[in-house]
C-alpha cells in the first residue's frame, strides 16, 4: 500500500490532517494534470474511497490552497482475493466470502467486496445490506445474492373484447320468477346497422430493463392481433372498433366473426331451436312444430309445414311451401303477403294479397286481395278482390265471403288518436293561461316597471303557449281534413269473382250489400253497380264492360232477394 500511496504523491499532492485528506491543486498543477490518466491512476492504486467528483472539482478551481477531498484513502488488499467468490450475471451477482480469511487475520469488509465488485464491472442493483448482513452474521461460505437486475417490462399483446357474445350455447330464457321458458331459447345474437361488436386494444411496446453490468436488458415488444373483420362488418379508422355493416345476425367463419342478413334455420323450430324472433328476412328448412313463434321483419319463407304455430313478418311476406294446420291456435300476419299450399283452421291477415294454391278451410282471413282454389267455410274479408275456383261445399258449410269498405273505420281510428293529442296539449295548455292572466293583473295592480326577471319568465310562457297554440290548431286543422274526406262518396270498385261452383251456405257481401246463396250456382262476378250488388258472368268484365252490355245470366240483387248476411242472416234462419 505504501507503494501504491507513493505512486499516487507523483500525480497529485496531498496531506493526512486529523479531519481528513486535504489536496493542493495550483494553475501549473492544472496543467500537468491528465484526469483521464489521474482516473487510471486511482484504479492502478486500487483506491476503495476516492471521490473523483470533488478531486475533479478541485482540479477545475485551481485555488492554490489545501482542500478537504474526503476521508484517507484506503487501499484495496490484494491478498483478500482469493477469499471473496463472484458469480456475476445479467440477472444477479452472487459473492462467497471464505472464511479462512478470518483466521488468516484478512477481515474482509463490505467496502472490499463493494471495490472488487465496481472492478468487474457490477454496477446496478448493488445491495450493500446484503453484503453487511453476510459479513455481520458469519454466513461465509455460502453464496449471497448481493445485485439485482431490473427486470424488462414486456409489452402486453393486442387483446380482442368481444362486445357481443356469439360463441355461448343456446339456452332457454330464465323468467323473473326463476322458471325457465325453453320456448325461448337464445338461439343467435342479432345486431343492428353501425352496432360495436369488438375493441381491440393495441399491443404495448415494454420498458427496458438494466442488468447488473448497467447494461439495457431489451424488453419485448406485444404482439399485435387483427380485428376479426368477416363479411357485413366494417373497422373504423383507428383499427380499434369493429362494427356491424348491416343488421341482421352474427355468425363466425373460421376465425372472423359475419354479419348475415337472412337468418336460415337449417331444421325444424322446436324445443332445440325455441322460437325465432329476428329483425331481418328468415329461412326455415323445416316444419315450425305447435306452440312455436317466428316473428321476423323481413319475409319469411317455410320449406316444410306449419302445425299451429304463430308467424309475423312485420315489413315483408310470408311464404309456406307445404300446409298450414292451425287448430284453432295459429295466426299469420304479413305487411305485405302470404302465400301457402293449404290453409286449415286459423286467423291470415296481410295488406298485400293472400295466395293458397289449394283449398283454405274454417279460416278467419283479412287482405287486401285473395285468391284461392276453394274458400269452405269461415270468414273472408277483403278490400280489394277475391279470386276462388270453388266457395262453400256440398255440405252447405256456412261461409262468409266479403269486400268490406275499411274507410270509416280507419277514420274513427285517426279522429281518436287526433282527439288524444289534443286532450293532452290542452291540458298542457291550461297552467300557462293560468299564469299569462296572473302575469296581466299583477302588472295592472303596479306601477312600478317589470324587473328583467319578470320579463324573462313572460317571455318563456308566451313563447310555450304559442307554440302549443300553434300544435292545438294543426290538430283541429287535420280533424276537419279528414271529416270532409269521410263525407266523400266510397269506393265500391271492389269484386268477387268465381270461376267455379258457390254452394249454398255461402253468404256474399259487397260493402252494405248482402246476399245468400240458396242453390248452387257457378262462374260468377259479383260487383256493385248504381250502388246495388250486382251478379253476372266471370266473363263479363271482358266481354261487355266496354259497350254496357251483360251477359243474359247477368242481374241485379235487391236485399230481398235472399237474408242478409252475419247477424241477421242469423236471426232470419233461425225464425
Amino acid at each position: 500500500m505504501a507503494e501504491q500511496a507513493t505512486a499516487l504523491s507523483n500525480i497529485l499532492k496531498t496531506e493526512v490532517r486529523a479531519d481528513g485528506l486535504y489536496m493542493t491543486v495550483t494553475r501549473e498543477d492544472r496543467e500537468r494534470i491528465d484526469t483521464d490518466k489521474l482516473k487510471i491512476a486511482l484504479e492502478k492504486a486500487q483506491v476503495m474511497n476516492v471521490n473523483l467528483p470533488k478531486i475533479f472539482d478541485v482540479i477545475k478551481r485551481a485555488r492554490g490552497v489545501a482542500e478537504r477531498i474526503g476521508q484517507p484513502f484506503r487501499y484495496y488488499d490484494n491478498r483478500k482475493d482469493k477469499y471473496m467468490m463472484f458469480d456475476a450475471k445479467p440477472e444477479r451477482a452472487t459473492v462467497t466470502l471464505s472464511s479462512e480469511a478470518n483466521a488468516l487475520g484478512l477481515k474482509i469488509t463490505a467496502e472490499d467486496v463493494l471495490w472488487k465488485a465496481g472492478q468487474m464491472r457490477i454496477a446496478f442493483g448493488v445491495d450493500e445490506s446484503r453484503i453487511e448482513w453476510a459479513i455481520n452474521d458469519g454466513s461465509f461460505d455460502e453464496p449471497v445474492e448481493f445485485a439485482f437486475c431490473e427486470k424488462p417490462e414486456h409489452g402486453l399483446d393486442a387483446r380482442i373484447e368481444m362486445l357481443v357474445n356469439i360463441d355461448e350455447k343456446a339456452k332457454p330464457k330464465l323468467l323473473p320468477d326463476g322458471s325457465v321458458d325453453f320456448r325461448n331459447i337464445e338461439l343467435f345474437k342479432q345486431v343492428n346497422t353501425d352496432d360495436l361488436i369488438a375493441r381491440r386494444y393495441p399491443p404495448t411496446k415494454g420498458k427496458d430493463g438494466i442488468d447488473v453490468f448497467g447494461n439495457p436488458m431489451p424488453a419485448n415488444e406485444g404482439r399485435d392481433l387483427a380485428l376479426p373483420q368477416g363479411k357485413n362488418t366494417v373497422v373504423d379508422n383507428t383499427n380499434q372498433r369493429l362494427m356491424a355493416a348491416c343488421s341482421g345476425f352474427m355468425y363466425r367463419d373460421g376465425q372472423l366473426v359475419c354479419v348475415g342478413e337472412v337468418l336460415i334455420i337449417p331444421k325444424d323450430v322446436n324445443f332445440e331451436t325455441g322460437n325465432i324472433k329476428y329483425k331481418g328476412a328468415v329461412v326455415i328448412k323445416g316444419n315450425i312444430k305447435a306452440g312455436f313463434e317466428v316473428d321476423a321483419g323481413q319475409n319469411v319463407i317455410i320449406e316444410g309445414l306449419v302445425d299451429g304455430a304463430d308467424i309475423t313478418s312485420r315489413n315483408g311476406s310470408i311464404t309456406v311451401k307445404k300446409a298450414i294446420f292451425g287448430h284453432d291456435d295459429c295466426t299469420l300476419y304479413a305487411k305485405k303477403n302470404i302465400e301457402c299450399e293449404l290453409a286449415q283452421n286459423l286467423c291470415m291477415e296481410a295488406e298485400g294479397k293472400i295466395t293458397i294454391k289449394k283449398f283454405c278451410l274454417q279460416c278467419k282471413v283479412t287482405t287486401a286481395e285473395f285468391e284461392a282454389a276453394a274458400f269452405i267455410g269461415g270468414l273472408l274479408a277483403a278490400t280489394k278482390k277475391i279470386k276462388l275456383l270453388e266457395a262453400g261445399n256440398a255440405k252447405s258449410v256456412k261461409t262468409s265471403i266479403a269486400i268490406v269498405d275499411t274507410r270509416s273505420q280507419n277514420f274513427k281510428e285517426k279522429l281518436e288518436e287526433l282527439s288524444k293529442i289534443e286532450k293532452k296539449l290542452k291540458q298542457k295548455l291550461e297552467p300557462l293561461e293560468r299564469r299569462i292572466r296572473t302575469i296581466i293583473t299583477m302588472m295592472k295592480h303596479q306601477d312600478t316597471q317589470i324587473r328583467g326577471k319578470t320579463k324573462d319568465e313572460i317571455k318563456k310562457v308566451t313563447l310555450e303557449h304559442s307554440t302549443l297554440k300553434k300544435k292545438v290548431n294543426y290538430v283541429e286543422q287535420k280533424r276537419s281534413e279528414i271529416i270532409k274526406s269521410s263525407k266523400a262518396p266510397p269506393d265500391t270498385s271492389g269484386e268477387i269473382v268465381v270461376s267455379g261452383p258457390i254452394h249454398p251456405g255461402v253468404a256474399i257481401k259487397l260493402y252494405h250489400q248482402d246476399y245468400q246463396v240458396r242453390t248452387k250456382q257457378s262462374h260468377k262476378r259479383y260487383c256493385i253497380k248504381d250502388n246495388i250488388l250486382h251478379s253476372g258472368s266471370d266473363t263479363e268484365e271482358t266481354a261487355g264492360e266496354a259497350d254496357g252490355s251483360h251477359d243474359e245470366g247477368s242481374q241485379n240483387i235487391k236485399k230481398s232477394d235472399g237474408p242478409p248476411v252475419g247477424e241477421d242472416a242469423d236471426a232470419a234462419q233461425n225464425q
